[in-house]
């Protein structure tokens, strides 16, 4: 279990997003942590990758 202490503003910002959501705070927070965490596992793009991308971008917009 872990406890944290967040500014007021951010605490209602949680409390309107997950009422929104029609779920609990804990559970809209869990959620935002998980996604946190895993994105910072995520693979990072090539070079290679991006020059693609350049290129595709390059063509399409001739």
């Amino acid at each position: 279990m872990v406890s944290v202490r967040v500014p007021a503003s951010l605490a209602d910002a949680l409390k309107v997003r997950a009422a929104a959501e029609h779920i609990p705070t804990s559970a809209l927070v869990r959620r935002i942590l998980s996604r946190a965490v895993e994105s910072l596992d995520a693979p990072v793009m090539t070079e290679d990758q991006v020059e693609e991308i350049v290129r595709r971008v390059l063509r399409e917009s001739a």
